[in-house]
């Protein structure tokens, strides 16, 4: 199927579900950031630049997309909210929230809310998503991180780093010819973001064997890594490890490592030690909460096409192209 998702930037809003309340005092300030047209370290890296501070004092719970609406809490740590409330940067806007000891890091968030414009639809098009949110209410979707986490080389780098060749990853980030120690001046953020996305490719592989070999009914989408297996009947759900230092490794997760030819002592990274990454477990299946599915309506951006609207609510580190992804798939 042919569809499309954020053709204009309001087809696409996410508000984050914060985990942190604010309160009257501590050394960090709270803060709803909304934006457009910019990711949120770019966002960040604008109101730190505002403010004259290093980026490095700004925390967020989640990285989001830039082609969207999105409204997320971010802490500043020692600033005064009259300062940053005089701020006026283009397509970013702050309001103060609380005060508190607790920075906002990677992951302290409960989840999100989604509505999102699915446009440049036929009718047997908007049939087939009808068909399938029966299946999705009932099932859940595959918890596949999406393209949004492998965007450029992330993954490369983050093998990269895993191995030590910190020069080679400092080269693909900055695209020229820099020294190792380059990658100290980065945000402990932007470095996780690296590593966190060959975890992701390592789970999605797992994830995707896992599906192949427990469906009789499956669906397979192309990705720019690989494949995605959708299936059409029920899966049971499990816990699959994302790799990491201190990971119980099973047989397919151990037959995994030896393809890619590391081990999980890689992820203690001794020189940046900050940003070591210990395994999880994710569940293979996330549940899509809040479901609606609006009527076809006509599609105003692309003639004689169909649009619907969906919105719905996902946990923590789930991804919402993906839920598009199983309706349509």
């Amino acid at each position: 199927m042919n569809y499309t998702i954020k053709q204009v930037p309001g087809d696409f809003r996410v508000e984050e579900i914060p985990s942190l309340t604010g309160g009257n005092r501590g050394e960090y300030s709270y803060f709803f950031l909304e934006k457009t047209g910019l990711n949120t370290f770019e966002a960040a890296k604008a109101v730190a630049g505002k403010l004259g501070i290093n980026v490095k004092r700004i925390g967020w719970a989640g990285n989001k997309d830039k082609d969207a609406f999105t409204k997320q809490m971010i802490s500043i740590r020692r600033v005064k909210k009259k300062t940053v409330e005089k701020l006026s940067l283009r397509n970013i806007k702050l309001t103060y929230l609380g005060s508190g000891d607790e920075e906002i890091t990677l992951g302290k968030l409960a989840g999100n809310k989604f509505i999102i414009t699915v446009r440049n639809l036929g009718s047997s098009d908007c049939e087939k998503i009808k068909r399938n949110s029966g299946l999705l209410k009932e099932n859940g979707i595959p918890n596949y991180y999406d393209e949004q986490r492998f965007s450029r080389s992330n993954p490369e780098t983050g093998k990269l780093i895993l191995e030590g060749k910190f020069r080679e990853a400092a080269e693909k980030i900055f695209e020229t010819t820099v020294s190792a120690e380059k990658l100290k001046l980065l945000h402990k953020s932007q470095l996780l973001l690296y590593v966190h996305s060959y975890q992701s490719l390592l789970f999605n592989k797992m994830l995707g064997k896992y599906i192949k070999s427990s469906c009789s009914n499956c669906e397979t989408l192309r990705y720019s890594r690989g494949e995605f297996i959708f299936p059409k009947n029920k899966v049971e759900n499990r816990k699959l490890p994302v790799i990491g230092f201190g990971t119980k490794l099973t047989g397919a997760a151990s037959e995994l490592l030896e393809e890619e030819k590391i081990t999980a002592r890689n992820f203690v990274i001794r020189q940046i030690p900050q940003i070591s990454s210990e395994g999880t477990l994710r569940d293979a299946f996330v549940k899509v909460n809040d479901f609606q599915l609006s009527s076809p309506e006509e599609d105003e951006l692309n003639s004689g096409m169909k649009k619907i609207k969906l919105g719905f609510a996902l946990p923590k580190g789930s991804y919402a192209t993906v839920v598009v992804k199983a309706l349509a798939c």
